[in-house]
């Protein structure tokens, strides 16, 4: 709705909303206007997206997707993100429009855990890009533009408030504040120089990488598995392959304990657990599935097989020799990549993404 207020000059209207570079403000300075405005477009830009990927056939797709997520989708998202104060809910939905994106890109319709999802895909938590880009606009608004400009002075008449207990209703204070706090630089908001930026980004890449292993150690679907094989950050090898994404798609399924097991139903009170394509009446663990489940010999006397024939035969002798847990860390992990170089470890994820897509869609016909 809007208001006229008339002069002899103009007519000068009042809004309740305004869109201005890209960002929608309203009287109030919430953030509602913009994250409904941000929720229309991010669905528009997820349909483009999967209907893109699909166009490609699956060609390099990996890839694909995460050039158009980091070069279209995330500067879209974070487009006017200096300014956010947002509350909870609305960090929420920030985090489901990249979390949708990367079950975009790797094309599943079930819900791994997040860290699960990123870590593999290499990237970092759009959350703690926002707060980055917080603290860099505050940097430049309070050191770097011209103390005479308009938004340094704004910047200085906030501190002000703020100094005094009167801050505005708009929290951009307490925001930055809380960002450098939660880094420990509690004492630098007022400071005249910016000699604690070095610190700040090594205290928040330290925390990030902490946070994050430590959510996966905790997070109950990732604790058999993927905490055992995760070892880093960043994009994992077995996602680079550039014609083979549904061996990609399997390989992460199983690593993140989302292959459509019947313990995984089980959480969701859908099924007893106990494996239905054998007599065994024991539990539906992935090592059932892989290593024990009779309804798979054929499968997997040729997946030893294979790697008996075509991997270096240390390699093969450490698999063969291993327990369960550890033949799972070797054959959905880096470990090879690591210990016998990048074309061993091509060799082994070929084979192990072959079997993985042999014994899914057996078990789902």
């Amino acid at each position: 709705s809007t208001h006229c207020i008339s002069s002899a000059a103009s007519d000068v209207y009042k809004r309740q909303e305004y869109k201005y570079l890209g960002v929608i403000f309203t009287r109030s300075l919430k953030e509602s206007g913009q994250m409904k405005y941000l929720a229309k477009k991010v669905k528009k830009m997820k349909g483009y997206l999967a209907l893109t990927l699909r166009k490609h056939c699956n060609v390099r797709r990996i890839e694909f997707g995460n050039t158009i997520y980091k070069s279209m989708f995330s500067p879209a998202i974070l487009h006017g993100c200096p300014i956010w104060v947002l509350s909870e809910t609305y960090k929420s939905l920030v985090k489901s429009f990249q979390y949708n994106a990367a079950r975009s890109i790797l094309n599943i319709s079930c819900k791994p855990a997040t860290e699960a999802l990123f870590g593999d895909l290499g990237w970092k938590n759009i959350l703690d890009q926002v707060e980055k880009r917080q603290v860099d606009y505050y940097n430049y608004l309070n050191h770097t533009i011209s103390k005479s400009s308009l938004p340094h002075i704004v910047l200085q008449k906030l501190l002000d408030r703020y100094k005094d207990g009167k801050e505005s209703y708009w929290k951009y204070i307490s925001n930055v504040k809380s960002v450098l706090t939660d880094s420990g630089l509690d004492d630098v908001l007022f400071r005249d120089d910016i000699d604690w930026y070095q610190s700040f980004l090594s205290i928040r890449n330290d925390q990030n990488e902490a946070r994050f292993f430590d959510k996966i150690e905790n997070h109950e679907s990732l604790r058999d598995i993927y905490v055992n094989v995760k070892r880093h950050t960043h994009l994992e090898n077995y996602l680079t392959n550039e014609y083979d994404f549904q061996g990609c798609k399997m390989k992460f399924l199983a690593r993140s304990n989302q292959f459509n097991l019947e313990s995984n139903l089980k959480k969701w009170n859908k099924s007893d657990g106990k494996c239905k394509l054998c007599t065994m009446n024991e539990i539906e663990t992935l090592c059932h599935r892989l290593f024990i489940c009779p309804h798979f010999v054929m499968q997997r006397t040729h997946f030893f097989t294979e790697i008996e024939d075509k991997c270096d035969p240390e390699i093969s002798r450490s698999i063969f020799a291993s327990d369960f847990q550890k033949k799972l860390e070797l054959l959905l992990g880096d470990e090879v990549y690591l210990n016998w170089g990048h074309a061993n470890g091509k060799i082994l994820d070929k084979i192990v993404k072959q079997y993985l897509i042999s014994i899914y869609g057996l078990a789902n016909e």
